[in-house]
């Protein structure tokens, strides 16, 4: 909980009292093992959740029913079970820990109610929300490159920390390329980078 505060607190320095009591009043941590579910597909989730420390990857059914990882989240990174933070619209999307979690959760009806009786916590949605628009744009970036080697290139040049926290097949899903094609282009890569 105290991760959270501090990283509010580079956004809103004076964070008052009544703001933290209210976030502290309705949240709930819950710690997960790695490969839990956090969310099925057709599951009704309410809850607006922000990963503390650990990993949380997304799944959804391509049209041949496999599943496709759709987001990779990263501390201080949220999600919800619905279209958007705060629609009632379900997503199909199945939230699975890949590594050791602690998941914040908000009930979706209070976080809203926060977001407007507090400008604190408006900011804070509106951080998280822009951290990931730029996480999206930098990924972007990367499926532009047709060849996977300078599609590998831009991602390790744009998400450098990626390297060393998400495992590896978390990496080469994410890159939508094969597990071999992504160890040759990581050997490749790393060859060609030696210092």
């Amino acid at each position: 909980m105290q991760r959270l505060f501090t990283y509010w607190s580079k956004y809103c320095p004076t964070l008052p009292t009544e703001v933290k009591r209210f976030v502290t009043d309705h949240v709930h941590i819950h710690h997960h093992r790695k490969s839990e579910i956090v969310k099925l597909p057709d599951e009704d989730f309410r809850y607006w959740g922000l990963i503390l420390s650990g990993l949380i990857a997304g799944y959804v059914a391509n049209r041949h029913g496999e599943p496709q990882l759709r987001e990779l989240l990263l501390p201080l990174d949220f999600f919800t079970g619905s279209e958007h933070p705060f629609t009632t619209r379900p997503y199909p999307i199945e939230y699975r820990v890949i590594d050791t979690t602690d998941l914040l959760i908000l009930p979706i009806a209070i976080a809203r109610e926060g977001q407007q009786k507090y400008r604190e916590v408006a900011e804070l949605f509106h951080v998280l929300k822009q951290k990931k628009l730029n996480f999206l744009r930098h990924l972007l970036a990367v499926y532009q490159e047709d060849r996977y080697y300078d599609r590998y290139c831009e991602y390790r040049r744009l998400f450098p920390h990626l390297t060393h926290v998400a495992p590896q097949h978390a990496q080469y899903q994410l890159l939508r390329m094969s597990e071999t094609s992504y160890y040759r282009v990581k050997k490749q890569y790393l060859n060609n980078n030696r210092v």
